[in-house]
């Protein structure tokens, strides 16, 4: 299997909130945006879930910040040039999480 391959296994959550996350640094409608929190708020509930079941708790603590972070509910309100930092440094943190193991 290639190198890439064995990478992505388990992560395809993570990958792709961080493309959408990445996606995001362009100028999109707004409807695009509030796509985005509610994918990966989906994606970050996810993570943090499995994080969680795999006794990992630090990266549980972490996903779920982004969850209430990106949540579609509470919104958080940033100016436009502080979410882009904030979307490029939470897609980082989304290819940074541990691939999880999948469970028999």
């Amino acid at each position: 299997m290639p190198e890439w391959r064995t990478w992505l296994a388990g992560r395809e959550a993570q990958v792709c909130a961080a493309v959408l996350l990445l996606a995001a640094l362009a100028d999109w409608p707004y409807g695009y945006y509030q796509f985005l929190r509610l994918s990966v708020c989906a994606a970050a509930a996810f993570c943090a879930w499995r994080a969680w079941r795999d006794r990992q708790p630090l990266w549980a603590v972490g996903a779920v910040g982004l969850v209430l972070l990106f949540n579609p509910i509470y919104t958080v309100n940033f100016h436009r040039s502080e979410w882009a930092w904030i979307d490029a440094l939470s897609a980082l943190t989304f290819l940074a999480f541990p691939s999880f193991k999948k469970r028999s």
